[in-house]
């Protein structure tokens, strides 16, 4: 391929999540240099489950990386249609925020996912979804699309999932 996006999946094996959300844009005409990637689920480690989130802003080849390891992140996903997350985090003694709030008014499309059993339809996504993004760094960026990549899946989605991504 030649500049053509595209977008290509983790074999997540054993390891696939039990509940996950995930957002995606790199379609910002006022910044055609902006890629956003925000993950989230309920993961096993040692035996814990634990719900974890993570931010990654791509920008002008800077990376504004908000992870559990080193943000405090606070997630409010709908079971379809609103996504909000907040994260902070403190850089070279500067504290930086990010706000991205994503919807969809569209159904989505249902898609099969491993699960224990094997393949199950327990995925919701569409990637014609609308995003805001306000990021307060070393840059300010304040910009919306309506070309953002938004996707629940795993189990629980009758109900709202709110969290504060636990530190590793």
């Amino acid at each position: 391929f030649d500049r053509v996006p595209a977008y290509c999946e983790k074999n997540w094996g054993r390891s696939f999540p039990q509940q996950w959300f995930w957002l995606q844009c790199n379609a910002f005409s006022a910044y055609p240099d902006l890629s956003i990637t925000v993950a989230g689920g309920i993961r096993e480690f040692l035996g814990v489950q634990t719900s974890v989130a993570m931010v990654g802003i791509h920008y002008k080849g800077r990376l504004y990386s908000f992870m559990p390891e080193n943000s405090d992140i606070y997630c409010d996903i709908s079971s379809w249609g609103s996504w909000q997350i907040e994260a902070n985090r403190l850089f070279d003694g500067q504290l930086q925020h990010v706000c991205i709030k994503a919807n969809t008014d569209l159904d989505g499309t249902l898609i099969m996912v491993p699960r224990a059993s094997g393949l199950e339809f327990c995925c919701r996504d569409t990637t014609r979804g609308y995003m805001e993004l306000n990021l307060n760094a070393d840059v300010q960026i304040d910009t919306s699309s309506h070309l953002a990549g938004l996707e629940v899946g795993g189990q629980f989605w009758d109900r709202p999932w709110q969290f504060k991504s636990a530190k590793l």
